[in-house]
């Protein structure tokens, strides 16, 4: 709604009062982490996601939010340890191997990501196959040669 009004700065001040009179509400973390992306403060909304992370542990949805930010902010290491850590608790968001394949600096593992990610029939309206595939043959080609 505060993104829609581009009303983020009193956005971050009514979580902020929030989540002083509760604390572990994952949902005021969580929106006022997204309030401080939006607003272009990627550290502040880490620092919401880490704290929604510490009393949520099995939340694979907050590793996958952090882990877009990690990604949009080129932190690709951070990004895949998110990522694999959403899969590791059961996510089932298929476009997620697709980005962690793209900065996977190890070939076969991104392989392997690419694969998977074009075995969910659901994903192939987002991406065209035909260009996952091309990317795997490449990844493929890279490997083959550097063996």
């Amino acid at each position: 709604m505060y993104s829609k009004l581009n009303n983020l700065e009193q956005a971050i001040v009514d979580y902020t009062k929030a989540i002083t009179l509760d604390s572990k509400n994952k949902n005021f973390l969580v929106n006022r982490a997204k309030a401080y992306y939006a607003n272009k403060n990627s550290k502040r909304a880490i620092a919401d996601y880490n704290t929604a992370i510490a009393l949520y542990l099995n939340d694979s949805d907050l590793y996958e939010q952090r882990g877009n930010i990690y990604y949009d902010e080129n932190d690709f290491q951070q990004a895949i340890y998110d990522y694999t850590r959403a899969f590791d608790l059961g996510s089932k968001n298929w476009n997620l191997y697709r980005e962690r394949g793209e900065k996977l600096g190890d070939l076969e593992n991104a392989i392997s990501d690419y694969e998977k990610y074009l075995s969910n029939e659901k994903q192939h309206y987002l991406y065209d196959s035909k260009e996952i595939q091309a990317k795997i043959d490449e990844l493929k080609a890279r490997l083959q040669e550097s063996k």
